[in-house]
C-alpha cells in the first residue's frame, strides 16, 4: 500500500461469497486484527458435515431432483407462498412455512419407480427426516476444516463489524446461517441488543446461491471491480458514519440483465424481524414485525 498509494492503509475490508463467505467468518475468528469490517454472504457454515448429501441410494426412500424441484416445490409454495402477505412466487421467511407433506401421499400402494405425481409413504417421511453426519470428516481433518465458529470476541473487541447474509437456496445449508448468527451473542458475551451494533445478519429471499434466483437480489454481484468497490464505499460510510443498517434493498432486473429496465426492488430487512409486504414491486410498501 504504501509503494503504490504514498500511504498505509486506514482501514481495511473483506467481502466473500460462497467459498468466500466461510473464509471470512474464519478470517474474523483466526485474523481479528486483520479487517476491520467484513461482509460475509452465503458462508454455509459448517458445511464440512454436509459432504454426504450428494450420495445418492437407490430405495424407495430416494427422492429425485425432479421431484423435488416439480412436486414438492410447487406443493411448497401452494402451502407458504402467502405468508409474508402477498402470493407472488418467492417465501420471504422460511421458518413460518409449517409444510406438510403429507398431502402429496400416494393414495395408494404405488411404487416409487412407477409414480412421480406423489410420494410414497417413505418419501413423505424423509422430507422431514433430513440429517447431518456423525461428525466423523471434522475430526479427521487435520486442516481445522471447520467454519463455524461462534467466539469473534476478539474481532468484536477491536471495533470490527460484520455483516452476514444468506439466500434461500440449498435449505439445508442456508439455515444453518440463522442459527450461527442466534448463537453468536453467548461467544461474544453479548445480548441481541447490542450485538447489533457488532454484526448483521440478513436472509435475502428470492435468491439462490450467491447471486441468481427469482427475486430481488442484486446488490452487484459479478458486476466487475467498479461494482466492488462501490459496495466497499457503501459499507466504509456504514462502519464510519455509524449508519448501522436496517435494511438492505436489492433489485431484481428485467431477464436478469442488468442493462435492462428494473423490474422490481425488495427491501430484506435485518434478521430477527419478519418482513411482510403490501405490493411486492415496491420496496417501500414492505414493512416488518418481531417473531
Amino acid at each position: 500500500m504504501q509503494p503504490l498509494y504514498g500511504s498505509a492503509a486506514i482501514l481495511s475490508y473483506l467481502l466473500g461469497c460462497s467459498l468466500g463467505g466461510p473464509q471470512c467468518i474464519r478470517a474474523a475468528h483466526m485474523f481479528p486484527k486483520d479487517y476491520d469490517g467484513i461482509v460475509a454472504s452465503a458462508p454455509a457454515i459448517d458445511v464440512n458435515k454436509f459432504y454426504s448429501y450428494r450420495a445418492t441410494i437407490p430405495t424407495s426412500e430416494l427422492i429425485t431432483p425432479t421431484l423435488w424441484k416439480t412436486k414438492i416445490h410447487d406443493e411448497v409454495f401452494r402451502q407458504c407462498d402467502k405468508t409474508d402477505g402477498v402470493e407472488d412466487g418467492i417465501i420471504e421467511d422460511s421458518s413460518l412455512c409449517q409444510f406438510k407433506a403429507s398431502t402429496l401421499l400416494c393414495p395408494d400402494s404405488s411404487t416409487v419407480a412407477n409414480r412421480t405425481d406423489c410420494l410414497a409413504s417413505e418419501q413423505v417421511d424423509i422430507t422431514f427426516n433430513l440429517q447431518i453426519d456423525g461428525g466423523f470428516t471434522e475430526r479427521k481433518s487435520s486442516a481445522n476444516v471447520r467454519t463455524y465458529s461462534d467466539n469473534l470476541s476478539a474481532f468484536k473487541n477491536k471495533g470490527g463489524k460484520l455483516l452476514d447474509s444468506h439466500g434461500h437456496d440449498q435449505q439445508i445449508l442456508s439455515f444453518r446461517t440463522p442459527i450461527f448468527y442466534d448463537r453468536l451473542p453467548q461467544g461474544v458475551n453479548l445480548d441481541q441488543a447490542r450485538m447489533n451494533e457488532f454484526t448483521r445478519f440478513f436472509h435475502i429471499s428470492g435468491m439462490n446461491h450467491c447471486m441468481t434466483g427469482p427475486g430481488a437480489r442484486f446488490i452487484g454481484q459479478g458486476g466487475g471491480i467498479d461494482v466492488a468497490i462501490a459496495r466497499t464505499i457503501s459499507f466504509d460510510r456504514e462502519h464510519n458514519d455509524r449508519v448501522p443498517p436496517k435494511t438492505t434493498t436489492r433489485t431484481k432486473f428485467v431477464n436478469n440483465t442488468a442493462a435492462l429496465s428494473i423490474d422490481f426492488q425488495r427491501q430484506h430487512w435485518k434478521s430477527p424481524l419478519i418482513p411482510l409486504q403490501l405490493n411486492p414491486k415496491y420496496p417501500d410498501s414492505w414493512t416488518c414485525k418481531a417473531p
